[in-house]
Order: structure tokens, then C-alpha cells, then sequence
């Protein structure tokens, strides 16, 4: 057993006196209640710093019968393993000898016997004897007293429980009774209420059986507008491209369907306001793109197959206010414009708008994957040859006259990129009245054309009406019209060349160039392919075609500039024009069976 020790300042009890003094004494360990520990702490009447360790303890002496479980048992009889406190006991007894903790029996009949002897050896100490034991006797007694009025004060204590829980428990048993009804009531509620819910579940399977009948044909809106479900519909984006989609193929068909037939279509009013939001602000136009993927849904594979041209556009530098944005925009330079146009079907929509931008691979990958999730696919990209465009061309891997295409972001396949063929014709149209080129060893120049021009205005009659003096001299901002380059070097000039120097060597090189020349640049820009000259119908890569731009590709890539050395940017360009062409059209033919392309479908303009 632990050495242990009274921690009262005043008791000097511990273990080892007790056991050598045969003593019947317990130690109590400090409580860990709060307000017990320090009334235990303040019995002990030590300093004030002081703190009991876990080993301190207050023996059994300072505790009186009643502070113990089992207190009318004597004890002596109980055992020390068992002998327990009252949980809200506190120490009180300081002076032992007035009410100690019962001795065991041999200890107090030794202490009577040598009590008597003592008295019986001391006569005279008789009375004061007597005095001591009548004093104890009343002193027993007194706390006797006290014990009952305790125990009197505990019995009413118990007494007044017992009324509090009785009442509590007359409450409780009333609460029960009023719950039970309020159970039933509910119950019957609740029978009720499964009863409309049953009806309504019926009334729900039949709405979803006739809402998956009619899914295919109209909008959730609408359904529960026919099934008078909601008398108001907040329409969706994706019902209000329909919608206009609808009002683009024919105002007339909406108007009747709307009026007079009381389909569920937006009012006229609601697609104006609509149109209202739509964004256009610079950057990519998602409303645009949405409404050309709604407008999709009913085409074919091969209609949803497109080209994406892009190109600078010279704008007024001012400054204006954009009253949807309340913002003011500009002043800018130019307006970069990126259009998407169905290369079998007839439309064309702007899909990106940039002020003072220049176009990048992030800006073209983005819009191939936002036209791809309305399964729009981009087949190519068509630009002039502006340096910004050629620097586009290089982030995107792409430069190689024999492999002009990169990948397809989405589905991995082959984007031809595919030089604009009039912005070619003209700068082709520029060198060639420039410079001049070295084809096979013969010099082929404009002079010629001169002296034509000269006898053409001498002469009344002559096949070369359209040609003037202003196609060969021309300012910076002539040199940009189409047309003119397309006069110059067309077939009619080559006839007109034969048949003013019918013995000149000269004149038939010049004229089998501008035959080449005008043979390309009419398979590149067709139209139809039931055209009445055989040379101007669609692209179907018959051989007469496919000779013709094989004559061109191999005298791009065979001749020279003049004082230049090397081929140059805009010969480059040609080439990849050609062979993308005829990979396009090649990898349609395999994907959609198509029997010819129009050509000017893949061009800028």
C-alpha cells in the first residue's frame, strides 16, 4: 500500500502511524468537482499557494458518520475498500476527540478497561470521570438529534420530489393523451394527403408519357404551355434561336403559326428584345454561334461542313457610344472580322469581332472548338497574305506547300489552310507588270501588253475592249482591285496576244502564261457546275482540272522573279492554295460523297 498523508495543516495521520498505532483510518483523495475541491482545499488551512498533488489526500477523521454512504451502519463493520463519501461531502471535524470516526471494538474495550483501572487505582478522580462520560452522553445524544433533524429535513425533501414528480408525470400523461389525438388527426391527414398525391402521380406519368411523345417536336415550354400547365414561360436561349430561326425562313409561316394556328411560339415582341441582347461586342460572338448551331439541327451532314476567312477592315477612327454597353468605344484603326461560310450550303455568319487585333492560334482554335460544339466543322481557313495572317499561319505549324493543313483541336482531322486566290491573282498581277519572271529560260514581261494597249486604241475593232492603259498603271490603291488583275491576265488577253503577233515567240510564251494563269484562277473561283464554258464550272477533279492546276503549281515553283533571288512569299502561297484545294476536295468526295465543290466558297471575299 502507497504511503499516504493527511494534508491538513493540523493532523498529523499518515499510513504508517496508523498502522503502527492500529488505527481504523481511510484516506480520501480531493474531489474533482470545482467547488468541492477548493471548500476540501480551505479545510485544510495551508498556504495559500498551495495546491494538492495527486497523491493528497484528507483522512477519515475530519468526517462525520453522516457525510458516508451507509451511515446507519456502524463503521467498523464496513470494509475500507468500500467505505465511500457522499459525493457533496466536505471535511469538518478539526478536533478528533469531539466526534471521531468509530474505533474498532477491541480499541475502545482496551481503552475502557484502562480507563477503569485508572480509576480504580485514583479514587479522587471519580467525579471528573463521570463529568467526561455524562458530557460524551450528551454530546452523542445532541448529535443524534441532529442526525434525525437531517434525516426529518431529507424525508420532506423527498417528500416534496415526490409531489413535483407526480405532478410532472399527471402533465406528461395529459401531453401523451392531447399528442394521441393530434397522431390521429395526423394520420388522417396524411391518408388525405397520399390520396391528392396518388392522383397527382397518375397526372404526372401522363405528362411525362405525352411530354417523351412530343419531346422530339417541341420545347418543354411548350408542352406545358398546350398542357395548361403554366399560363407564363421564361423562354430559353436554345427556344429563342429556334424561334428566329423559324421567323428567318419565313416571317409569314411564323405569323400564321403563331396567330392563327395558337402554336407556342415567343411573340414578335419577345424576339425583338431578344435581338436586342444579343451580344456583338468585340471578341468571340457566342450568341452567333448558338443560333448558326440551332439553325444546323435539320441539315445535313455535309451542310454542316464550313470555312473559316478572316480579314482586316478599314474602319473610320472615331469614338461613339454603344447604348447597350453604356460605354464608349474607339477610336481604332481597323476591325478584324472572322467569318464562318458553309462551304455546300448557302450561309455565312460572323463568328469573332477584334478591334486593332491580329489574329493568333488561340483566337482560331477557340472558335473551331465553340463551332464544333454545335457540330459546325471547320474544314479550312482562308486569309490573304498579310504578314500578321502569314505569322497566324506559323503558329498554327503550317507554311509547307505540301502539307498546308494542321489538326482539328476536336476530332484530329486535317484544317487546310488555304491562301485567298483573288488577293493572289493580284499580287501575281504586281510582279509580273513589276518585274517581270524567268520561266524555262525565256523572259516573260508586261511590255508586250503595253504596245497591245497602244494598237488596241488605234484599231476600231478589237477583242481586247476591256483593256486600258489604267490596268498596268495604276496607283497603290488600284493595285487592289480584283477585277482589273482578273482583265489582264485572262484568256481573252492570251487570244488577243496571238492575234496581234501571230509570228512573235514572245507574245505565244506570255500568252500560254496568262492561259495557265486564267485556267487556275477559274477553277478556283467557281460558281456552278452548270456553267456555260466548261472551264468556269464547279471543281469536280476531272483531269482537264486537275492538269490545269498541276500546270500552274509547276510553274509557280519553276520560275523567278526577276533581280530576285529565291522563291518568293507570295509563290509559296499559291502552291499551298493549289494542293489544299485538291486535298479538300478529296477528303469531302471520301467523308460525304460529293461529286464537285464551288470553288469560291474557299475564298475571302
Amino acid at each position: 500500500m502507497p504511503y499516504r498523508s493527511c494534508a491538513a495543516v493540523f493532523c498529523g495521520n499518515n499510513s504508517n502511524t496508523a498502522k503502527q498505532r492500529g488505527l481504523d483510518i481511510v484516506f480520501h483523495s480531493f474531489p474533482s468537482e470545482n467547488d468541492l475541491y477548493w471548500k476540501w482545499i480551505q479545510f485544510c488551512d495551508r498556504d495559500e499557494n498551495w495546491t494538492p498533488n495527486k497523491s493528497a489526500a484528507i483522512c477519515s477523521q475530519h468526517f462525520r458518520r453522516e457525510d458516508y454512504q451507509l451511515g446507519n451502519t456502524p463503521l467498523s463493520s464496513i470494509p475500507n475498500n468500500i467505505r465511500r463519501l457522499h459525493l457533496k461531502a466536505i471535511p469538518t471535524v478539526v478536533n478528533t476527540n469531539i466526534d471521531p470516526v468509530e474505533q474498532p471494538e477491541n480499541t475502545e474495550t482496551c481503552c475502557n478497561v484502562n480507563v477503569l483501572e485508572h480509576d480504580y487505582q485514583n479514587p479522587l478522580s471519580n467525579n471528573a470521570s463521570h463529568e467526561t462520560l455524562n458530557e460524551n452522553i450528551a454530546n452523542e445524544k445532541d448529535a443524534k438529534i441532529a442526525a434525525l433533524e437531517l434525516e426529518l429535513k431529507k424525508l420532506q425533501n423527498v417528500q416534496k420530489t415526490n409531489e413535483t414528480l407526480t405532478e410532472h408525470n399527471r402533465n406528461l400523461r395529459n401531453n401523451l393523451e392531447r399528442l394521441n389525438t393530434e397522431n390521429k388527426l395526423l394520420q388522417k391527414k396524411i391518408l388525405f394527403l397520399k390520396k391528392v398525391h396518388d392522383k397527382k402521380q397518375k397526372s404526372t406519368t401522363k405528362i411525362s408519357a405525352i411530354k417523351n411523345l412530343l419531346k422530339n417536336t417541341l420545347s418543354a415550354n411548350q408542352i406545358d404551355l398546350i398542357l395548361n400547365r403554366k399560363k407564363r414561360v421564361i423562354w430559353t436561349k436554345e427556344e429563342i434561336s429556334a424561334a428566329l430561326t423559324l421567323k428567318y425562313l419565313s416571317t409569314r409561316a411564323y405569323k400564321y403559326l403563331l396567330k392563327d394556328l395558337k402554336y407556342p411560339l415567343p411573340s414578335f415582341s419577345t424576339l425583338l428584345r431578344y435581338a436586342k441582347k444579343i451580344n456583338l461586342s468585340q471578341g468571340i460572338l457566342e450568341d452567333m454561334i448558338r443560333l448558326v448551331g440551332t439553325l444546323s439541327n435539320t441539315w445535313e451532314p455535309r451542310d454542316r461542313e464550313c470555312v473559316l476567312s478572316f480579314d482586316e477592315m478599314k474602319i473610320c477612327k472615331m469614338m461613339e457610344y454603344d447604348q447597350a454597353t453604356d460605354e464608349v468605344v474607339g477610336p481604332y484603326n481597323y476591325l478584324q472580322v472572322v467569318m464562318a461560310r458553309g462551304l455546300f450550303h448557302k450561309w455565312k455568319q460572323p463568328v469573332f469581332l477584334g478591334f486593332d487585333k491580329k489574329m493568333t492560334k488561340d483566337i482560331i482554335v477557340t472558335l473551331i472548338q465553340k463551332l464544333a460544339e454545335q457540330n459546325i466543322n471547320v474544314v479550312a481557313i482562308v486569309s490573304d497574305n498579310s504578314s500578321s495572317n502569314l505569322g497566324c499561319w506559323r503558329e498554327l505549324g503550317v507554311h509547307n506547300p505540301i502539307e498546308p493543313y494542321f489538326k482539328h483541336p476536336k476530332t484530329d482531322k486535317n484544317v487546310y489552310i488555304v491562301p485567298d486566290a483573288p488577293h493572289l491573282l493580284k499580287l501575281l498581277r504586281n510582279w509580273f507588270i513589276d518585274h517581270g519572271f524567268l520561266y524555262k529560260g525565256q523572259v516573260i514581261k508586261a511590255d508586250l501588253l503595253f504596245d497591245l494597249v497602244a494598237k488596241r486604241d488605234q484599231a476600231e475593232l478589237t477583242p481586247l475592249y476591256k483593256l486600258t492603259r489604267n490596268h498596268l498603271i495604276m496607283t497603290s490603291h488600284e493595285k487592289q482591285n480584283v477585277r482589273r488583275a482578273a482583265q489582264v491576265l485572262s484568256r481573252t488577253t492570251a487570244i488577243s496576244l496571238r492575234q496581234y503577233y501571230p509570228e512573235n515567240d514572245e507574245a505565244s510564251k506570255l500568252a500560254d502564261f496568262i492561259e495557265v494563269v486564267d485556267l487556275w484562277f477559274s477553277i478556283s473561283n467557281s460558281y456552278t457546275p452548270f456553267a456555260k464554258l466548261d472551264y468556269k464550272k464547279s471543281f469536280t477533279g476531272n483531269e482537264n482540272q486537275k492538269k490545269a492546276l498541276q500546270d500552274m503549281f509547276d510553274l509557280i515553283s519553276t520560275m523567278t522573279i526577276i533581280d530576285k533571288a529565291g522563291m518568293q512569299i507570295f509563290q509559296k502561297s499559291l502552291l499551298m492554295q493549289i494542293t489544299s484545294l485538291s486535298l479538300i476536295f478529296e477528303d469531302m468526295q471520301q467523308k460525304h460523297g460529293i461529286t464537285f465543290i464551288s470553288t469560291h466558297k474557299v475564298m475571302g471575299s
